[in-house]
């Protein structure tokens, strides 16, 4: 289950700088969902993220990777944060909703429901339960002209960029006027390129410097969505099919749970608190972020030691794996 955000950066005319609040206090503002009022961020780092490889009025493309590079190292580079990003190339692609990627593309025509006086808009898609964002394309506009040697007459490429990936990365608008990611920019403006102290305690508050790359999405159902389930730090959508069924994917198992047993995927579950069934063996497995559990591998019960004739309990006691009652003990 996932929503989308949509976050603006606003042209600005010349008397822009009367708008906003007193710098005189620290203000980030963290997103959060419309719904359930939870925090966003990435639970799994780094961000990825790549470049569309259209120009736009004023700049190249090759300008324009550059500035867009320079703006994720803005927010990587402060010492107090662990967050990281991986730059994956260029794309003739204006962004896909659910690569877990984060598009910038400077579009070819500009949807008038997006306001003429947006520079740039963030889409953000998230799991409302968990806040866990998912995937978080930009698209700026391209009726405005751009730059990228800080011209008086356009906009400049960087100073854009830094502000639209602090909302790929969480941040909201904050009131504080000459800070990254205030609402809105001019002309010539290169002020944005570098992050405010404003900034730097927002990313290092949501992302802060020791605590690793992953941090679990969830921790109990709750947190995830009506037809999904927390399995091993992860919300996972549930299945149909039971222990032992055959499975292409973890939403096909009720259990959320799909590993590869005697050389074909079947369903499990895991089994750190409890035995796992008809005697199969539990082994330790990396799950998908990184954490280690135990879960159980269907069809690998180990068959018995004792010989015909030998006392026993159960048919796993068997080499024969069976059992039978005979008066007086079980042989």
């Amino acid at each position: 289950m996932s929503a989308r955000r949509i976050l603006p950066l606003l042209a600005a005319c010349a008397c822009a700088v009367v708008l906003g609040a007193s710098n005189s206090a620290s203000a980030y503002v963290q997103q959060r969902s419309s719904t359930t009022g939870v925090p966003l961020k990435w639970t799994k780092l780094p961000v990825r993220f790549n470049i569309n490889t259209r120009a736009a009025k004023g700049v190249t493309n090759a300008q324009i990777a550059a500035a867009v590079r320079a703006a994720y190292a803005a927010w990587t580079a402060p010492s107090c944060t662990n967050v990281t990003v991986q730059d994956t190339g260029s794309t003739q692609s204006d962004g896909n909703r659910q690569d877990s990627v984060n598009t910038n593309s400077w579009l070819t025509g500009w949807p008038a429901e997006y306001g003429s006086s947006t520079l740039g808009l963030t889409l953000t898609i998230y799991n409302p339960q968990s806040g866990s964002i998912n995937d978080a394309d930009t698209v700026y506009n391209p009726n405005y002209t751009w730059s990228t040697s800080g011209s008086q007459f356009a906009i400049d490429v960087q100073s854009v960029a830094t502000h639209e990936i602090g909302h790929q990365l969480g941040l909201d608008h904050t009131p504080i006027t000459s800070a990254t990611m205030f609402r809105s920019t001019g002309q010539g403006d290169t002020s944005q390129r570098s992050l405010h102290s404003d900034d730097i305690q927002g990313i290092c508050g949501i992302y802060p410097s020791g605590q690793g790359g992953t941090t679990p999405e969830c921790t109990t159902k709750a947190q995830c969505a009506p037809n999904e389930d927390c399995v091993s730090g992860k919300c996972v959508t549930t299945g149909t099919k039971g222990y032992g069924g055959p499975c292409d994917a973890a939403d096909a198992c009720n259990s959320g749970i799909c590993l590869r047993s005697n050389g074909v995927q079947v369903c499990t579950q895991l089994c750190e608190q409890q035995a796992c069934p008809n005697g199969d063996q539990c082994v330790s497995v990396s799950s998908s972020t990184g954490q280690t559990t135990k879960a159980c591998l269907p069809g690998t019960a180990q068959t018995g030691t004792k010989d015909l004739g030998d006392a026993c309990t159960s048919n796993n006691d068997c080499k024969t794996e069976i059992c039978v009652s005979v008066p007086g003990s079980g042989y």
